[in-house]
């Protein structure tokens, strides 16, 4: 085998998983969220949230995860849901999880 042939010769990343999210500068950036995809944690984690939003009065939540697991993603994607029509429907999926329109009206 060839010892000068590097990893970028037989692998391509679409350059949308070659940054990560940061909030600051990506709430404003109309390709930030791209592609994005709601994994199915991603939306029980909004079923749990809207649910207790409706049920209780638990207005606090903390996401944890290991880095690059899609935290700030979800969040760039939840605010941009909450507050900004433009990219609504981009992530229209969101809105699907049951009680969320409920939760977040």
């Amino acid at each position: 085998m060839n010892k000068n042939l590097t990893l970028n010769q037989f692998v391509d990343i679409a350059p949308y998983y070659q940054k990560s999210v940061r909030l600051t500068d990506d709430i404003k950036n109309s390709d930030a969220l791209g592609g994005y995809v709601c994994l199915e944690t991603a939306k029980k984690l909004l079923f749990t949230m809207s649910q207790q939003i409706i049920h209780s009065n638990q207005r606090a939540f903390t996401w944890t995860g290991p880095f690059g697991s899609g935290k700030s993603s979800l969040a760039l994607a939840l605010a941009n849901l909450l507050g900004n029509e433009e990219y609504n429907k981009n992530i229209a999926d969101l809105s699907l999880v049951e009680g969320f329109q409920e939760a977040f009206p």
